[in-house]
């Protein structure tokens, strides 16, 4: 149907609304086009490969329970895969591919303050996962020159964002699940006794590569 809700089954165990049916009204040679569809259910997670299969199309004469084979042809199906590889932030649930970016406002600091967010990487290949900090690892303020140290810990093991490069996180081969695999980044502010008063910030930066 237009809704691509009816399966096609062959005959013997397909019913009414599983088989393509026409009738011919006249004597004389007649043609009939039919439309078919091959749908192929969203969020698999599958290595690059170019995947086939060959459909036979057999035509009967009758109806689903009273019938003669006529004619047969085969139909080959096949779907391609690239190298996929899909980041979520701040997506503790289901996958959500449209999320990449995240604004964690602490409000007024205190030493010791605490935020987390979940990240997922999906790949069908492998990955690399890199993080990299825009202030090495602390908050600045725009304008005086004035930090707070942070730490930013990766399931409970702290990051190093002090270089000028950025710091690889994760580095994981194969394929994973269509929710991807989970990390659990934690920010917990350092000491802000001898910070000048102002708005800080800091821009972490996530970068995945293939494997």
């Amino acid at each position: 149907g237009p809704a691509k809700a009816n399966v096609l089954k062959d005959i013997g165990d397909a019913g009414t609304n599983e088989v393509i049916a026409g009738t011919f009204t006249g004597t004389g040679r007649e043609t009939q086009t039919q439309t078919f569809f091959v749908a192929i259910p969203p969020e698999q997670v599958l290595p690059p490969f170019d995947f086939r299969d060959d459909v036979v199309v057999r035509l009967y004469e009758g109806t689903p329970t009273s019938y003669v084979l006529r004619d047969s042809a085969t139909i080959q199906v096949a779907a391609g895969l690239e190298h996929e590889i899909d980041i979520c932030i701040a997506c503790p649930g289901a996958f959500d591919a449209a999320a990449d970016a995240q604004v964690m406002n602490f409000g007024t600091l205190q030493t010791g303050e605490e935020r987390t967010t979940a990240l997922r990487m999906r790949s069908n290949d492998g990955y690399t996962l890199y993080l990299q900090s825009d202030n090495r690892g602390v908050l600045r303020t725009p304008a005086e020159p004035s930090t707070i140290p942070y730490v930013l810990q990766d399931d409970g093991e702290g990051v190093n964002l002090s270089g000028r490069h950025r710091t690889e996180v994760a580095r994981v081969p194969g394929v994973n699940g269509p929710q991807g695999d989970l990390f659990d980044l934690r920010v917990v502010i350092g000491d802000v006794a001898n910070a000048l008063p102002g708005e800080y910030r800091d821009h972490i930066t996530i970068t995945v590569t293939a494997y």
